[in-house]
């Protein structure tokens, strides 16, 4: 393997590696669309984040499922909201690893195949993150728990906010 050394010694040399940088830079982020910002590592930010906030919801509706406060509706109602806390976070960790591999794709080609996917994927999980949405409202109707109750309606609250997400990834 070469190593290749930067000779920023010739003062004509250095305009053009930074308008080349900023060309190839330009050209990596013109993919993805949204509404405020662009670009895979702006919704890779966002989804890194509800995939953190999402494996703690599963580790809480496990607790709340383990700590036998309530009836066996209360076991049924913990379990249902931890398995669609499961859900969730599996498919973000799959939208994002979809987005880096579409980042790191340097073929035009490639890349609009792999959009066709990615689009398809985005409409398959917004609509089930919709149906886990009126889920999880039937939860929260169900539970007697405030603890359960007040849990469920945050990650009901970002359920909302990841169908956003989902619906707002948009591809040129």
């Amino acid at each position: 393997m070469t190593t290749h050394k930067h000779c920023f010694g010739s003062k004509l040399e250095c305009p053009f590696f930074l308008v080349g940088i900023l060309c190839i830079s330009i050209l990596l982020r013109s993919g993805i669309v949204a509404s405020a910002q662009t670009g895979p590592s702006y919704f890779n930010d966002i989804i890194s984040a509800k995939h953190k906030r999402f494996i703690e919801y599963q580790k809480t509706f496990l607790n709340f499922a383990q700590s036998n406060l309530g009836s066996n509706d209360e076991y049924e109602v913990a379990t249902s909201l931890q398995t669609t806390a499961t859900a969730t976070s599996d498919h973000l960790n799959s939208v994002q690893t979809l987005l880096e591999i579409y980042g790191d794709l340097s073929c035009h080609e490639d890349r609009a195949r792999i959009q066709q996917v990615i689009n398809r994927e985005l409409a398959f999980y917004s609509e089930l993150t919709g149906s886990w949405i009126d889920s999880t409202n039937l939860n929260i109707a169900h539970t007697r728990l405030p603890g359960v109750a007040t849990e469920s309606t945050r990650m009901r609250d970002d359920l909302r906010e990841v169908k956003s997400i989902f619906e707002a990834i948009k591809f040129r």
